[in-house]
């Protein structure tokens, strides 16, 4: 099998940290009160609605998240993994209680 590579190890490493600068410093909205409460009681600080975490606290958290997951449908049929060697695409749309699909654009995440 074939792995494919978009990015070194060196661009991970640079957008990893990176990204841990921006949940440190900058932090990152939540407009869930339920979310807000469980990251704070986690360890996070939550200022209103801006939630920083510390860099150990991400790094601890990510030791966790296990190599590869399974995704299956709402019937419990269809599995999907996510992680280890599989490579998932997928069309940005998702379907919506009216049986129409809901079809992603940059305007919709503008105005959420």
């Amino acid at each position: 099998m074939v792995k494919f590579r978009l990015l070194s190890k060196e661009d991970k490493d640079a957008i990893h940290g990176a990204s841990l600068e921006v949940l440190e410093k900058t932090g990152v909205k939540v407009s869930n009160d339920p979310a807000l409460l469980i990251l704070k009681e986690g360890g996070c600080s939550v200022d209103g609605n801006v939630v920083r975490m510390s860099s150990s606290l991400v790094q601890e958290a990510l030791k966790k998240v296990p190599e590869s997951f399974h995704l299956y449908t709402r019937d419990g049929s269809r599995q999907h993994t996510v992680g280890g060697s599989e490579v998932i695409y997928n069309p940005v749309f998702s379907s919506t209680s009216r049986d129409a699909p809901w079809i992603a654009s940059l305007s919709s995440f503008e105005s959420s």
